[in-house]
């Protein structure tokens, strides 16, 4: 490394400090010229083009810095900033999804949980409960989630996998019984709709359907089964099968309705069992 090219690094650096973004700039296109894969200058220029709004050049500049072979996660942050100041928040979501799997391969947990928490909240300021039940569902798929709850000075503090587990279920009820509800209002008028119960009866079969809702409630019992909340399991337990006799009668299938029948079974005698 040269004289001039480390006084002109030194200056890259200083005019950022120094908020001097369009300097810095052109800095590090010189700097480039001198050494084109060097990363701390494609970092350094990162911030500068996010600082002048060069968000294309900004995106190129970290995806190449982030293809390099000794890179760290200043890329990763900086692409993150970078969409969260160009307002694109589908990249953005998707850079911090990246970041998350970046800090959770390092088992920087805390870091992780950090960047778990900024999907969330963008997921709840959405409005979208279904992007918030697949955020959260994200969260109990990861294979590290055991110990992003050993981050336990975070405020907010990662949720327990059965408060987690509540709040999707309690999310996905509430969107089930509205999709019913709006899909009813929307068919009964139909020419030919047929009387009520029977668009109400086709309408929740199709629902339960796609619902994620029954998974769910297994997911409780088992989680609440491991951790040895034996009540909270029984609770669980309970509305799992209240959840099943309800789909046991809107179903014709025969071959559903035996699934159905044999999982009832087994809960029925799991609960006579705990008494």
């Amino acid at each position: 490394m040269s004289v001039i090219f480390k006084a002109k690094l030194k200056s890259a650096k200083t005019a950022i400090a120094e908020k001097n973004y369009d300097y810095a700039y052109d800095l590090c296109h010189d700097l480039l010229e001198m050494d084109e894969s060097n990363y701390n200058i494609h970092i350094l220029l990162g911030v500068s083009c996010q600082n002048m709004e060069k968000w294309d050049e900004g995106e190129r500049v970290y995806n190449k810095a982030m293809a390099m072979p000794k890179a760290n996660v200043l890329a990763w942050q900086g692409i993150c900033a970078l969409y969260e100041a160009a307002k694109n928040q589908p990249k953005y979501v998707n850079a911090l999804v990246a970041l998350r799997e970046r800090y959770i391969s390092e088992e920087s947990y805390g870091k992780a949980w950090e960047t778990m928490h900024k999907l969330i909240l963008l997921s709840e300021e959405s409005g979208d409960q279904r992007r918030l039940v697949n955020t959260l569902r994200e969260l109990t798929d990861a294979g590290a989630y055991q110990s992003l709850l050993s981050v336990v000075d975070a405020d907010p503090a990662p949720p327990s996998p059965a408060e987690l587990l509540e709040r999707i279920y309690n999310i996905e009820r509430a969107l089930d019984e509205k999709t019913v509800d709006s899909e009813v209002n929307k068919r009964k008028t139909r020419l030919g709709a047929g009387p009520i119960s029977k668009v109400r009866k086709d309408v929740t079969t199709e629902v339960w359907a796609q619902s994620g809702l029954l998974n769910t409630l297994r997911q409780l019992v088992a989680v609440c089964e491991r951790s040895g909340q034996e009540p909270a399991r029984l609770q669980w337990l309970e509305q799992l099968f209240q959840t099943l006799l309800e789909r046991f009668s809107v179903i014709d299938a025969l071959q559903d309705k035996q699934r159905v029948s044999a999982e009832l079974l087994a809960v029925a005698t799991d609960l006579a069992a705990a008494e």
